[in-house]
């Protein structure tokens, strides 16, 4: 048996921002989903270099808490790929997420 909390699952959280831009980062690869601003939550990860990568979505304001609840609640109990925020299918795992425009920004570490 597994510790308390472990996720043995191997789930990614899927956002894509255009039909060229898109990530899937592991779910145990992220290390921080934190309110940046008003309508701003950032998503930090580990790359397989080990260095940083971070993704930011906009939210509607004031409700960052909902879209963090919603992402953590993907990591624990997400399995597969989880779309997250895909902005050409107009899907997102919330809807305290902007409809259009969520992916705003990204660096990938590899």
């Amino acid at each position: 048996m597994g510790s308390i909390g472990k996720n043995n699952r191997n789930n990614f959280l899927f956002f894509r921002d255009s039909t060229t831009s898109m990530l899937c980062i592991p779910a145990n690869k992220i290390v921080l989903v934190a309110n940046e601003g008003n309508t701003d939550v950032a998503i930090y990860y580990e790359g397989d270099d080990g260095a940083a990568g971070s993704l930011n979505l906009l939210t509607t304001s004031t409700e960052e808490h909902k879209v963090i609840l919603a992402i953590s609640e993907i990591m624990v109990n997400g399995r597969g790929v989880v779309t997250v925020a895909d902005d050409v299918d107009n899907i997102y795992c919330s809807s305290s997420l902007d409809q259009e425009n969520a992916v705003t920004a990204f660096t990938i570490s590899a």
